[in-house]
């Protein structure tokens, strides 16, 4: 908790901001959308599961979000990271529950958010399984910014979660736009224990 305080703080003064604000503060990006994200993580440390090694997870994440009024929208996120041996098998899962409050610096749009995520961890061989899960408040901001009006899109962001157990995320995306209302993306993360790299798509409103 002792990491959650001054994060919690910022996050807070970030996202009241836009809210005194006049409804003039648009967003550059709509918030409403559905999507899917797939793609690899190559763990930092092997993982040894009865004598079996994984290097590598295979992940896909199902997300969405709707944004309620010019500098608030609500979001989910189901993400999946798994990997199969000969007689074993390892899932992460993340689900995702958040708060974001965009508003528009010109061509940027800043988006602190904060929310609420379920992890779980499973190692399985044969009939046998270990889990271990955890629940924790996320808070974090994101960036993002036209590169090219209306085509082309270069995103940042931080994540952190209150649970100490739980690794901060560090992202970097860059999306094609095309006919307003479609968007492809190419995605990297930075865990502490795993980098990260998939292709996207969403459909915006």
């Amino acid at each position: 908790m002792h990491k959650l305080i001054p994060a919690m703080m910022a996050t807070v003064v970030l996202a009241c901001a836009p809210l005194t604000a006049s409804a003039q503060y648009a967003t550059n990006f709509s918030y409403t959308f559905l999507g899917i994200e797939i793609g690899s993580a190559d763990l930092e440390q092997q993982v040894l599961v009865d004598n079996e090694v994984y290097e590598e997870l295979g992940v896909a994440d199902i997300f969405g979000s709707y944004q309620f009024s010019d500098n608030a929208a609500v979001s989910f996120s189901s993400l999946a990271m798994s990997n199969s041996g000969n007689r074993t098998e390892i899932t992460d899962t993340i689900a995702t529950l958040s708060l974001h409050f965009p508003f528009q610096l010109n061509t940027v749009d800043l988006v602190p958010h904060i929310g609420w995520a379920g992890v779980e961890a499973e190692a399985c061989s044969g009939n046998f399984c270990y889990s271990e899960s955890f629940n924790s408040l996320t808070y974090g901001v994101d960036l993002r910014l036209w590169l090219v009006p209306n085509t082309l899109e270069l995103g940042v962001g931080y994540t952190d979660y209150a649970e100490d157990e739980l690794s901060r995320v560090v992202s970097l995306e860059a999306a094609m736009w095309a006919w307003e209302r479609h968007r492809f993306s190419l995605s990297y993360y930075d865990r502490e224990m795993s980098k990260t790299t998939t292709i996207g798509y969403r459909y915006n409103w």
